[in-house]
């Protein structure tokens, strides 16, 4: 009999989520556009390098998106097929 297991690595994955949430803390979104005020031509620069960031993170943000997308329909087609090959196996040991 051929059995398919389904294996979860779960001290990787804490691992992971610990590292994540370590470095979700670490991040200061506070702007320190104070020092900038008096000085126009340094605020305009520092915007439009703050513009061009946020530009490269919505752009990753958008394939990481699309990349979840992907992978979690790859996971259901993956589960949906075990599932259907189990239910075949267990009504033919029924049989």
């Amino acid at each position: 009999m051929y059995v398919n297991e389904i294996k979860v690595e779960y001290g990787g994955i804490e691992s992971i989520l610990s590292a994540m949430e370590s470095k979700a803390d670490m991040f200061d979104p506070k702007l320190n556009v104070k020092q900038l005020a008096n000085n126009q031509m340094e605020l305009i620069h520092y915007l439009q390098e703050n513009n061009r960031l946020l530009e490269q993170v919505m752009s990753s943000y958008k394939l990481l998106l699309m990349k979840n997308h992907v992978i979690t329909r790859e996971s259901v087609k993956s589960l949906r097929e075990t599932d259907t090959g189990l239910s075949t196996s267990i009504r033919q040991l029924k049989e």
